[in-house]
């Protein structure tokens, strides 16, 4: 990035083992990661407007709109979108 330029805050939360059914809990909405990591450890990194799901080296695993609704609660994106 340049200097000068946009930068954005996150929140991060380590997440110790992908639960069971795939997706991690943030502010209330759980957010889906692909089947593989389950059980494995994983980063949730929260911007205002995006997750961003690392894995325990810090590489991407998948992003998603962050959602400030009340409904839906579960944010499940299909496999081949990862």
């Amino acid at each position: 990035m340049k200097p000068g330029g946009c930068y954005t805050t996150c929140d991060y939360k380590a997440v110790t083992k992908v639960p069971n059914n795939y997706h991690i809990e943030y502010d209330g909405h759980y957010y889906s990661v692909l089947y593989s990591y389950c059980g494995k450890p994983a980063i949730l990194k929260a911007a205002p407007s995006e997750i961003r799901i690392c894995d325990q080296y810090n590489r991407l695993i998948c992003t998603h709109r962050r959602s400030h609704r009340e409904f839906p609660l579960h944010i499940t994106k299909d496999g081949s979108f990862f």
